[in-house]
């Protein structure tokens, strides 16, 4: 009588090879920036054409490779995608601390976004111990020209890049006091890079302050910010905006230092 147990063993150690050449040919791939044909992924690999093949098929099945314009495999959107999940939770597992600390020390709530598209998607928040239930849940998206959020956004990018941006996009009144100028925009995103942090009164939700700033990490632009009900106790905003510089900055000192980290290893 077969034992299940030692059959499902044989069974996994048979298909380990199979994920380290799978693993392989998806390296040689991700360290050229053109396509590689089969060939070639064979020659890098030294995998055989009849397996490479064989990978190449299951891999692209999975979403995972890719065919590229003039023949020749490249990452796939699934991989991408995978990739990109794996910053974020990295960025977050790194940000929680300095989240919690930047809500108990304001006592406001504070979020961590990312920039996808012309939207800012909420990564995490740390609520206010206020209990103040403002209405930007993790996994919802923002308007990246939401008051403070655009000034901090055009602001990283610079007067140039900002200035084509804003050529290309209306600028939505959400509600009376919205920067809705070009002009005006562009110089309170100036300033917003001059001092490392931007500011809004009540621009994009009424009656509700915000101080934000952004920084770039691995092609992707990251947010963090703090929101206070305007009039309420607590820290002026100019020192709110201070306060989410400093943690801003010190995630992504913590993030390069983490990076360093990983390549010295390899």
């Amino acid at each position: 009588m077969a034992n299940p147990a030692f059959s499902t063993e044989n069974t996994a150690r048979a298909q380990a090879p199979a994920v380290g050449k799978a693993v392989r040919v998806l390296e040689a791939i991700a360290a050229q920036e053109q396509p590689l044909g089969v060939s070639e992924i064979g020659r890098r690999t030294g995998l055989s054409k009849s397996t490479v093949h064989a990978l190449v098929a299951s891999l692209m099945r999975e979403g995972l490779l890719e065919g590229g314009v003039d023949g020749g495999y490249r990452l796939g959107y699934r991989l991408i995608s995978l990739s990109q999940q794996a910053r974020d939770s990295a960025v977050v597992e790194r940000a929680q601390a300095g989240l919690y600390a930047l809500a108990a020390r304001t006592d406001e709530t504070v979020f961590l976004g990312k920039l996808v598209g012309d939207s800012v998607s909420v990564l995490d928040r740390e609520e206010s111990a206020r209990s103040l239930n403002l209405s930007a849940p993790v996994g919802s998206s923002i308007p990246v020209l939401a008051g403070a959020l655009g000034k901090a956004y055009l602001g990283e990018i610079g007067p140039e890049a900002a200035r084509r941006y804003i050529a290309h996009h209306d600028l939505p009144a959400f509600t009376e006091a919205s920067t809705v100028s070009p002009e005006r925009l562009l110089s309170d995103a100036r300033q917003a890079e001059s001092r490392g942090y931007a500011l809004d009164r009540g621009e994009y939700l009424p009656g509700v302050a915000a101080a934000a700033c952004c920084f770039s990490w691995e092609g992707s632009i990251y947010f963090l910010w703090i929101v206070r009900i305007e009039r309420s106790a607590g820290p002026d905003l100019d020192t709110m905006g201070r306060l989410v510089q400093e943690a801003a900055r010190t995630l992504q000192r913590s993030l390069r230092d983490a990076g360093t980290a990983r390549e010295m290893s390899r």
